[in-house]
């Protein structure tokens, strides 16, 4: 855990937005992503330990990281699902909504869970 902070924290000292993916946290422990100096956070996890023992690894985990000087320009869009989490984000006078989008890559034994994810993604940008 350790040298995984070291990593993200060499990431922030030069980037002022970050996306992660499996982060391994369970919903009860996305917050431990405030420990990160001056940068807020959203992020969704697919583990709720509330709901019984986990076994193995904690799977996946997405979360998206901002510098808090950006907070006035950042607003959090969450999908109501566990592998994606956006922001919308103002620079200047132009608009960017940033998807960190968690899906198994397309290759046979995938491709419901794929297709399925490309479609609620399509779906939501239609509105």
């Amino acid at each position: 855990v350790k040298a995984c902070h070291t990593v993200v924290d060499s990431l922030l000292e030069n980037c002022d937005i970050l996306c992660m993916q499996e982060t391994f946290f369970a919903k009860q422990d996305l917050d431990k992503l405030n420990s990160l100096n001056n940068f807020h956070w959203a992020g969704e996890s697919a583990t709720d330990l509330g709901m019984g023992i986990v076994r193995g690894r904690i799977p996946g985990g997405v979360a998206i990281l901002w510098n808090k000087k950006l907070d006035s320009s950042v607003n959090v869009i969450r999908l109501d699902v566990d592998w994606c989490i956006a922001i919308h984000f103002i620079h200047n006078t132009k608009e960017f909504v940033i998807l960190n989008v968690y899906t198994p890559y397309e290759c046979h034994q995938n491709e419901d869970e794929y297709l399925n994810r490309l479609g609620h993604l399509f779906f939501y940008s239609r509105q």
